[in-house]
């Protein structure tokens, strides 16, 4: 259970509807049905009632609503708390950031906003096997086998598809994979691994891609998107500032197109406040992520 879910479940619950909660969450039906699933797989009870299309919270759903409801809304109030004594905040913190670079400078300018006085010495771009073990924070988008590195899932996020505005399928509200087994794909160099992801999607779907542009930055792949010479799978969180109106962003109905976000920490160092606090905000920066308006209006 992650807090991703639990406000996954507190918008279905506000709407008692999968699709409309999907649209306000930015996400696939598909994937949001799954999350609740898994949601109710590990509490072991039903939350809603479904028959056919329309779904209302189950009697447990209520009582289990009321409880996320004071733990969401106590969370924020310890993070308010928490604000109070940031001013105090300072020092180095050594962070690798090796997924999502697009995002990077929204999270720090955030950040800095909170606590002014942390430094920073960022490491990225290298291969995640040969991560400096270093660091005092890294997040990737796969596991750090590293002795002495503990990996948590921070956020799972979906892989969309980017085409542009006057592509064939602009105007749909989702798309299979069946569907652009033909399309020309722009993708990132073959050492990242969200290239690594893209293709584990495509081979899912029983497809191999045709590349026809490669490419190291983000922004790249954006304007070849934006220029009709291709399509590509697009992260709705960490590549939301990358985008812009040119691009359509397709929510993809296979479930498994997604990829984990981890948070990594060294077991035996021992963790000063500046840590702590910019782990604390690197969960509540992501947990909010998906109902922010920026994202909303990508």
């Amino acid at each position: 259970m992650d807090l991703l879910q639990l406000r996954y479940f507190q918008t279905v619950a506000k709407y008692e509807h999968m699709t409309k909660a999907a649209k306000s969450l930015y996400i696939s039906q598909p994937s949001l049905s799954k999350t609740i699933r898994t949601l109710e797989k590990e509490l072991g009870v039903d939350l809603f009632l479904r028959k056919g299309k329309s779904i209302k919270l189950s009697t447990a759903g209520k009582v289990y609503l009321k409880h996320v409801e004071k733990a969401l809304y106590s969370l924020e109030q310890g993070n308010k708390a928490l604000q109070g004594l940031q001013p105090h905040v300072c020092g180095t913190l050594h962070f690798s950031m090796l997924v999502g670079s697009p995002i990077l400078p929204e999270l720090l300018q955030k950040f800095s906003e909170i606590h002014p006085k942390v430094e920073f010495h960022i490491s990225q771009n290298i291969d995640g096997r040969e991560v400096p073990n270093s660091f005092d924070i890294c997040l990737s988008s796969s596991l750090i086998n590293l002795k002495n590195v503990e990996s948590t899932r921070l956020f799972t996020e979906r892989i969309m598809l980017g085409v542009p505005k006057s592509h064939h399928l602009a105007q749909k509200e989702t798309v299979s994979l069946k569907e652009i087994k033909n399309e020309r794909f722009i993708l990132l160099n073959e050492n990242k691994n969200l290239r690594k992801t893209a293709q584990s999607i495509c081979e899912l779907a029983g497809f191999s891609p045709t590349i026809s542009y490669e490419s190291d930055n983000p922004s790249t792949v954006r304007d070849l998107i934006n220029a009709g010479l291709g399509v590509s799978f697009i992260p709705s969180i960490t590549w939301h500032k990358v985008l812009n109106s040119s691009v359509v962003l397709l929510p993809i109905e296979e479930a498994f197109s997604e990829r984990n976000i981890y948070l990594s920490l060294p077991k035996e160092k021992q963790h000063s406040n500046v840590s702590l606090s910019f782990q604390t905000f690197l969960i509540d920066f992501f947990s909010k992520f998906t109902s922010s308006k920026d994202f909303k209006d990508t």
